[in-house]
């Protein structure tokens, strides 16, 4: 039986909140879930009940972003118990609402998974989710990234070859991307 165990967190911060996520065992499942927490009006909140995508899948990466009105976005990475790795998946909440449905934003491939989900909003409130894709042969990393538009998720769009530092959208809906080998990239 597993020990309650959190990790892999994210942190976004708004005007007067403050919304952290994370990934975390509970004393009575064998699988993570995304668990997420509000620190609004001086006071922390759990908020909705945990979550995935697939009720066996343990939830491994967890990045959060939050829109201007305050409502926070998730995305998180899965495996399945057999270890077929990355899984992308996506929420937000509508607060009075609770969570949407998760979405599959990006299904494993064939030889392949996927790591280091982060997730931005951009100022129309949509969001952006970038990663890192990996496998082979011959083993390669290299990092992607999708915006959702009102008529549903973009398809993929390849930045470069290497590891995700780290990712933002400016207030013009222009990507730039923070590569771990020291360059910063703005993808076309």
């Amino acid at each position: 039986m597993p020990t309650l165990r959190a990790q892999r967190s994210g942190i976004a911060v708004g005007r007067d909140t403050v919304v952290v996520a994370w990934s975390e065992h509970s004393k009575t499942e064998q699988s993570s879930r995304v668990y997420v927490s509000e620190y609004r009006d001086g006071v922390w909140k759990q908020v909705g009940e945990p979550f995935s995508g697939v009720p066996d899948h343990s939830v491994l990466e967890v990045s959060v972003a939050m829109d201007e009105q305050g409502n926070p976005h998730v995305a998180w990475t899965e495996e399945s118990d057999l270890r077929d790795e990355g899984v992308i998946y996506y929420s937000r909440c509508w607060f009075g609402s609770g969570w949407t449905p998760p979405e599959l934003i990006q299904p494993r491939g064939v030889l392949y998974g996927f790591s280091q989900p982060q997730i931005v909003v951009d100022s129309t409130g949509e969001p952006w989710v970038a990663w890192d894709r990996m496998g082979g042969p011959p083993y390669s990393q290299e990092i992607y990234y999708r915006r959702h538009r009102s008529s549903g998720w973009e398809p993929e769009q390849f930045v470069s070859g290497g590891v995700l530092s780290d990712f933002h959208v400016n207030r013009r809906g222009f990507p730039f991307v923070a590569v771990q080998q020291g360059a910063v990239l703005q993808p076309q």
